[in-house]
């Protein structure tokens, strides 16, 4: 589930031309916090919007105008890390 919306994402980003990494990290980051006892799978997408897409975004804007197109998604301290080259 992780790996296709995950690659959902990907996709999008690929249209805006660039080239994105999840580490395996990160994946197992969204995992443990994205899953609930009670409700399965169903909270992971809003973990990865938490996770990856907002702050994903904020870093976009950012380098906005720059030509850095390749993005590496990690997790270093229980805290999402973007490196954007």
């Amino acid at each position: 589930i992780i790996d296709i919306e995950l690659d959902k994402l990907s996709k999008r980003l690929s249209g805006l031309d660039f080239k994105i990494e999840f580490t395996q990290e990160l994946k197992e980051f969204i995992i443990e916090h994205g899953i609930d006892q009670q409700f399965g799978a169903r909270p992971l997408k809003r973990e990865i919007q938490k996770c990856v897409e907002d702050p994903l975004s904020e870093a976009i804007l950012e380098n906005q105008g720059k030509d850095k197109k390749n993005i590496k998604v990690t997790v270093k301290k229980d805290k999402t890390k973007i490196e954007i080259s």
